[in-house]
């Protein structure tokens, strides 16, 4: 399973248990988008945060996953 943490344009990192694991991405660079895509293919992913980047970036890369799940806060 591949988590993608889909934060605001300014640098800010969740206070979550598990941020730093091995499959926890953060999508800040184009740099960022290679890899998480090459990472999740084929994957589970769960997308944390509904930046509108980061959504465009997920609506490409959805045919090559195995499933997805989106978590927002208002």
């Amino acid at each position: 399973m591949i988590t993608l943490l889909l934060l605001s344009l300014s640098p800010r990192v969740l206070p979550i248990p598990g941020k730093d694991l091995q499959n926890v991405y953060q999508l800040r660079t184009p740099e960022d988008a290679n890899k998480i895509a090459e990472q999740a293919a084929g994957k589970n992913v769960v997308i944390i945060g509904s930046s509108f980047i980061g959504l465009l970036f997920l609506f490409r890369i959805i045919p090559k996953l195995k499933s997805n799940m989106i978590i927002t806060c208002q």
